[in-house]
């Protein structure tokens, strides 16, 4: 987690496991492993209602992302519109989630189009064969490149 408290941390296992003599440094970097797991722990129990948490799924009432942001609000707080940002916060994480796939959803075979395969299978036979001459269709791909990555 970003600014979870990483440069104190750091300070503070500094000063524990290798200040002074009290500890080795192979049993400094052994406990401190220890500390870093069992500190870690606790983000296992980290749930979202909508999204579920590390060993459950989702809850199985259909919580949305709205409800869970505005649950903090009160009634009087939604009267001045003070939930405003939660709601746009919500909508903000909904479209970001990325997209499920279900049945009707077919995946093809082939992701990369074949132009940027046979870009890459010529420039490799040219780096392993430099005597071998490139497709027509790669020439000018190559010489772009060899412009781009000249030094």
């Amino acid at each position: 987690m970003t600014g979870g408290g990483g440069n104190v941390g750091a300070v503070v296992t500094q000063l524990i496991f290798f200040k002074g003599s009290r500890f080795s440094k192979e049993r400094g970097i052994t406990l401190m492993g220890a500390m870093i797991i069992i500190c870690s722990l606790p983000i296992c129990l980290i749930y979202f209602p909508q999204w579920g948490g590390m060993f459950s799924g989702p809850s199985s009432k259909k919580v949305t992302e709205e409800d869970y942001y505005l649950a903090e609000w009160n009634s009087k707080e939604k009267e001045k519109g003070s939930h405003h940002a939660s709601l746009k916060f919500a909508d903000n994480s909904r479209s970001e989630r990325g997209r499920k796939l279900n049945a009707s959803t077919e995946l093809t075979e082939e992701i990369t189009p074949p132009h940027v395969w046979l870009l890459l299978l010529n420039l490799l036979m040219l780096t392993l064969v430099p005597s071998l001459k490139p497709a027509p269709e790669v020439c000018d791909i190559k010489s772009m490149c060899v412009h781009m990555f000249a030094i």
